[in-house]
């Protein structure tokens, strides 16, 4: 076998055990004692506000920037558009179904994958924007981005202290 071949296997290798630490990191398990169900009660009580904060913030700014970029002049940024406003009906359904059921444990399973397909969403968004703005939208576009970063950095331990 020839270095290259070997090396190329080891990194394949890598990146699959980072890919499986990542998921066993991110799994939930239920909980087991009244401890656990206590903490994952409090846990999803922040997670009831932050949704309805992400949900009110989030589909504002989905809105706005719609307009600000011409969001509907190309069918890839319509897409996500309403992408986007699928995703925060579904975050709103489910916070909604929380609140009736009080399932914490699928609460936040589901909560979990629907702000990753969110982030996901206004990630593709935010690179089809940089690509086809207008030169006049360059310090917009930053403050969208600064601003996808820095809520979560900020309202997440502001509302668990």
């Amino acid at each position: 076998m020839t270095a290259r071949n070997t090396f190329s296997r080891e990194l394949i290798e890598r990146g699959r055990s980072f890919a499986r630490a990542i998921v066993e990191f991110q799994r939930i398990s239920r909980p087991g004692t009244h401890r656990d169900v206590t903490l994952l009660r409090d846990q999803t009580s922040v997670l009831y506000v932050l949704n309805l904060l992400f949900l009110t913030v989030g589909m504002t700014n989905t809105c706005v920037t719609a307009v600000v970029f011409g969001g509907f002049a190309r069918l890839a940024t319509t897409v996500l558009f309403f992408c986007l406003m699928l995703n925060y009906v579904l975050i709103a359904l489910e916070t909604g179904r929380w609140r009736r059921r009080g399932d914490d444990f699928r609460f936040v399973r589901r909560s979990r994958a629907l702000f990753v397909m969110l982030g996901t969403a206004w990630g593709l968004q935010l690179n089809l924007f940089a690509f086809h703005r207008p030169f006049t939208k360059s310090s917009f576009l930053l403050g969208l981005a600064v601003g996808l970063i820095s809520t979560p950095i900020i309202s997440v331990p502001g509302a668990v202290a």
